[in-house]
């Protein structure tokens, strides 16, 4: 993720100033990165393992009527209604996604208008994205020490108190008319508030799915079925809807405030002052307003409180059919060890039969080689262990 962020965030230097205002040139650029995706979302789709089905498998073998039970989306929602665990995850994806949408609809005309030297400089959003981007790479090295230390929540919430903290400083120091500052210390400013803010967003990266998964799992303890068709239905449609809509508003504002289209390289032209106050607004403004509300609504996200306990009696439920079905229980944990070992052997099948070939076609003695690579994966596998 933070390799491809990376990538990414060399377009405003390496291709939009190619490209610059051609609108074939753009269609082609979208088209190119489509097509660069197709094959890794394919991959994804379908190497994906599934854990919840996985662990019903078993189930669905023993009693074969659990498997033709489908529980209905009006059956789902009766339950997930009534929790308010489940109404805060709805509300932070709205909220999260609307101020997302603003801000990512309306950052390039951020960067061209308000804080760069000129209409695509080709560094200030390169520096916008990187800098940002630093913060989370770190957050890789860092969420896991930080996971054990102190709730998800907690992360979750003081999180966003880093996020709404980050994007307000850019917000003030980068206001129109604000401050008399040259553009180069608005931006070495907004680059520090963009670290912060970035660095607040570690949490909602790396750890907020766990956090959806940990809201299914009360919802299966308190229905006795699961409720994730529903719940990914409405976050589904948060995630693609609030993308078009801050579009559809960018694209209104830039109408009706007199955005002066640019032609060629765009030097020279300066977009009035009240259109860049709410680029401003959009850009910043509107992700500060999203994560003060997340922020109240994580006050009220204390799902993990009892959660172990609701996660062993679901296990316990579990048991208790395959058991009575004759079956063999065989709980998540032993079935991960189980499957670490099946798939170090699919591994080393694999690897044993690439060796041969490589025998047959060198002409090498394969008892020897093969005596090697033990000897090498033992001495891999001493080290990890040291």
């Amino acid at each position: 993720m933070m390799i491809a962020q990376a990538i990414g965030s060399l377009f405003p230097t390496l291709i939009y100033p190619f490209i610059k205002t051609d609108k074939l040139l753009w269609f082609y650029a979208m088209l190119g990165i489509s097509l660069l995706a197709m094959p890794f979302l394919l991959l994804q789709y379908y190497f994906t393992r599934e854990r919840i089905t996985e662990e019903n498998a078993e189930l669905e073998r023993k009693q074969p009527e659990i498997n033709e039970k489908k529980v209905s989306i009006k059956e789902q929602f009766s339950v997930v209604g009534k929790d308010h665990y489940w109404w805060i995850l709805i509300a932070y994806t709205f909220v999260f996604q609307l101020g997302l949408a603003f801000k990512n609809s309306s950052v390039a005309y951020y960067c061209n208008w308000v804080i760069g030297d000129h209409y695509n400089d080709g560094y200030t959003m390169l520096l916008f994205n990187i800098i940002g981007g630093l913060s989370l790479a770190l957050g890789a090295v860092i969420i896991g020490p930080l996971s054990k230390k102190f709730t998800k929540r907690n992360l979750m919430l003081y999180g966003f108190i880093l996020y709404a903290l980050g994007d307000l400083l850019c917000f003030i120091i980068s206001y129109p008319g604000l401050f008399s500052l040259s553009k180069n210390t608005i931006l070495i400013w907004v680059l520090v508030g963009q670290f912060i803010k970035n660095f607040g967003a570690i949490p909602c990266v790396y750890i907020w799915m766990s956090l959806v998964g940990d809201v299914l799992d009360h919802l299966e303890w308190k229905a006795g079925f699961r409720c994730d068709g529903i719940t990914v239905s409405f976050t589904t449609i948060f995630t693609l809807f609030m993308p078009i809509l801050g579009n559809a508003i960018i694209n209104k504002v830039l109408a009706n405030d007199g955005y002066i289209t640019p032609v060629g390289n765009g030097e020279g032209i300066v977009q009035n002052t009240n259109l860049q106050i709410i680029l401003d607004w959009l850009a910043l403004g509107s992700e500060v307003v999203s994560s003060l509300i997340i922020v109240v609504l994580m006050l009220f996200f204390n799902v993990e409180k009892n959660l172990s306990k609701e996660q062993e009696e679901i296990q316990k439920r579990k048991k208790k059919i395959i058991l009575a079905s004759g079956g063999t229980w065989v709980s998540p944990k032993e079935r991960e060890i189980l499957d670490e070992k099946e798939f170090d052997k699919a591994n080393e099948e694999l690897a044993l039969s690439h060796l041969k070939r490589k025998c047959d076609k060198h002409q090498l003695d394969f008892e020897i080689e093969k005596a090697k690579y033990f000897d090498k994966k033992a001495k891999k596998a001493k080290h990890e262990h040291d």
